[in-house]
């Protein structure tokens, strides 16, 4: 008897029903009893892998026999339970490596979690670089055209006219880099995706919140720039040189 995965009946039985159907391997025979859900059985990032489970004869039995159970309470509260119910089964079974489910994915999942968090350290450097050099940017910008800021002012332009102008002119900039930064992403989130798991290459959450980030650090390091040139008095702008 075999108990197969949906990912096996997808290849050899599209459409029909598995149960009663027959397996065979090198010890003969097995007849489908049951479909569960294609899980992972070497790594997060597989493709989906036909698998089948099978019942062993007792003097089979392999030295070490991995149980996974699942429980209603928390894990940890079960564990005493668990070493008992083995206990009462056969007291000459030991019990080694019991750890919650959590626990045992913490260190399959550490490499994935070092690499984000070095991705994030260098990501937020990327943002602070941004920032420094559009601020560094439009303050050129301002201090290049003090004299025109205050030809404006003197001809009737208010404060709020030339801060939305100065704001206008980096965010052009934020813009134009945001889109062509998006589609370098999509492409090499497209390169990337046998890396990912639990989320897809053009995930609309994680595009959508990189982008908010960047387009308020934008507006903070645009702000500064602007409201200088908004506050330049328009005799001393008019005298400069």
């Amino acid at each position: 008897m075999a108990i197969v995965n949906e990912a096996l009946v997808k290849r050899y039985w599209p459409g029909q029903n598995p149960v009663g159907k027959r397996l065979s391997n090198s010890e003969g025979f097995m007849e489908v009893i049951g479909v569960v859900k294609t899980g992972k059985y070497n790594g997060f990032t597989e493709a989906a892998t036909p698998f089948y489970y099978m019942l062993l004869p007792k003097d089979q039995l392999p030295p070490l026999i991995t149980f996974v159970v699942r429980t209603s309470p928390s894990a940890e509260s079960m564990l005493p339970v668990l070493h008992r119910e083995v206990q009462s089964v056969d007291h000459d079974v030991p019990v080694i490596s019991v750890k919650t489910m959590g626990q045992h994915l913490g260190l399959r999942l550490l490499p994935a979690r070092l690499a984000a968090t070095l991705a994030t350290f260098y990501g937020c450097l990327a943002l602070i670089t941004v920032a420094v050099g559009l601020y560094g940017v439009l303050a050129y910008f301002v201090s290049q055209r003090t004299r025109e800021i205050g030809i404006r002012m003197a001809l009737g332009a208010r404060r709020g006219d030339l801060l939305r102008w100065v704001m206008r002119q980096g965010m052009l900039l934020a813009a134009i880099g945001l889109m062509i930064g998006l589609g370098l992403g999509l492409a090499a989130s497209r390169l990337l995706s046998s890396f990912l798991f639990g989320v897809s290459p053009a995930d609309p959450v994680a595009f959508l919140s990189v982008t908010s980030v960047i387009l308020l650090v934008a507006l903070g390091a645009c702000w500064l720039p602007a409201r200088r040139a908004a506050s330049v008095d328009p005799m001393e702008a008019l005298r400069y040189e």
